[in-house]
């Protein structure tokens, strides 16, 4: 039982590549909820968030509210490290998709400061391709590095210690020093992933085009956030 989750990300994957197989998603015409579509077309959000920061139900609202399909980490990282998965992924590019992605990768390889190019190469093809077919949110992953700016929203979602504690608190039921250690870990797992694969600094606001303290704006004034700064021309 231990892998049904596995079993059920390749199921809504193999579903995802049906629909751009086709040339058409479910996400061109309606959100998920049935709702009239209010989506900007080929908007790609990239999410980097602080652990504790409610980053995944953020992500599901702009998902719904904004008509996007989205992608967790977990999601974005089973592609990557699967060859049949990715090849499949890739290969619903049309071949202008692919020369671009060749020149891409190309970028990856001419910069020497990159660790686990093999790794990178993966991840950057898994991301074009949802690029390319845009309407998407992204969360984690390198999102906001990885994907060019001209390319997406990068968001990074933030707030005091105190209250991701207490976020942790009342969601999972965890002790108070049971979700301190749990934020510790997360925390430092993220900060090694993005050291590691991208030689950046997690907490460096200039990652993003917009830094949000989730301790005063609620989740329902990101959707606007974000849509705001697409419209009026902040990102190409």
């Amino acid at each position: 039982m231990a892998d049904k989750p596995d079993k059920n990300i390749h199921k809504m994957i193999s579903e995802r590549i049906k629909e751009w197989e086709s040339g058409k998603s479910k996400y061109d015409t309606k959100t998920r909820s049935g709702e009239s579509k209010t989506a900007l077309p080929g908007l790609v959000v990239t999410i980097s968030r602080e652990a504790g920061c409610n980053g995944n139900a953020v992500a599901e609202m702009l998902s719904a509210k904004l008509g996007l399909a989205l992608y967790d980490r977990k999601i974005v990282e089973l592609i990557a490290k699967d060859r049949e998965v990715a090849t499949r992924v890739v290969s619903t590019l049309d071949e202008k998709g692919h020369s671009e992605l060749m020149n891409w990768i190309g970028e990856t390889l001419m910069d020497s400061n990159l660790s686990s190019i093999s790794y990178i190469k993966s991840l950057k093809r898994v991301l074009f391709t949802i690029v390319a077919h845009g309407n998407a949110v992204i969360v984690g992953r390198g999102g906001n590095l990885l994907v060019p700016p001209e390319k997406r929203i990068a968001i990074r979602l933030v707030a005091p210690l105190e209250k991701r504690v207490e976020n942790v608190m009342q969601q999972a039921g965890y002790t108070e020093k049971r979700a301190r250690t749990f934020i510790a870990k997360i925390e430092n797992e993220r900060r090694q992933f993005i050291k590691k694969y991208m030689e950046k600094d997690i907490d460096d606001p200039l990652l993003n085009d917009v830094v949000i303290n989730m301790a005063t704006v609620m989740p329902e004034a990101v959707v606007h956030i974000v849509k705001s700064i697409y419209e009026n021309g902040a990102v190409a």
